[in-house]
């Protein structure tokens, strides 16, 4: 996990699990993190396989839409990664992964995303989140059915619709983002966001250098118990 003044990340196992299934990842232009799914044996090795495809990605491009396309191009070749394990190794089978992703291109920032961890933006002090959760819960907030609030205690909210895996269509959204020299972009997975509430969050995330702001993510999780794997990613000044 690279780190560089204006960007941190990291990624923890949390009090429960006995092995990490996040990634998270800060290079260069690139932004990214993961949560493995399919028990002891394959989360970890799922999120790990579409993580180091992704990151290859980490590169100079001409415009946004550019970056856009390699990104999606590489989330098709990590599913396909995902299968190709599978195949060679059929104890795994069942493993997949979330991927968020971003891809910085002058004032433009490309992204990815597909499952439940998420992408923040965080201007002039006012948060927002970017990408939309491939959640049965999601959908239901979208439908009206249930609230933000209620959606948190639903025990359906860790039923996935979309993730990278195998035997799935590993279809992504894909879009770009105009961004200022003083956003600050975080991603989380949701072992972060399920566990503190969207004020609480917004406090962390708006304060301290994006090492600070990983941390004190991290200290908050621990305390509220930090029942799942989670990885936080800080990036500042985005711009190239």
């Amino acid at each position: 996990m690279p780190t560089t003044g204006k960007s941190a990340a990291a990624s923890h196992v949390g009090k429960i699990r006995a092995n990490n299934q996040d990634s998270g990842y800060a290079g260069t232009r690139l932004f990214v993190v993961a949560d493995g799914m399919g028990g002891h044996a394959g989360g970890d090795v799922a999120s790990a396989v579409a993580l180091r495809r992704v990151i290859e990605t980490d590169t100079d491009y001409a415009s946004a839409h550019d970056a856009q396309y390699a990104l999606q191009s590489a989330f098709v070749a990590a599913n396909s990664l995902l299968a190709q394990t599978v195949f060679e190794h059929p104890e795994l089978m069942g493993m997949g992964t979330t991927v968020s992703a971003i891809l910085k291109v002058g004032d433009d920032v490309a992204i990815a995303h597909i499952g439940d961890s998420r992408i923040y933006l965080l201007r002039d002090g006012e948060l927002s989140r970017l990408t939309t959760d491939h959640t049965e819960v999601q959908s239901l907030i979208d439908e009206g059915s249930l609230t933000e609030e209620e959606a948190r205690s639903d025990p359906r909210r860790n039923l996935l619709n979309r993730a990278l895996a195998e035997g799935a269509p590993g279809e992504a959204d894909v879009f770009f983002v105009a961004v200022r020299d003083h956003d600050r972009i975080v991603l989380t997975t949701d072992g972060v966001h399920a566990v503190l509430d969207p004020d609480r969050l917004h406090i962390l995330l708006a304060s301290g250098t994006p090492q600070e702001t990983v941390d004190s993510v991290a200290v908050a999780v621990e305390g509220a118990g930090a029942p799942d794997n989670y990885a936080v990613v800080v990036a500042d000044g985005v711009v190239s």
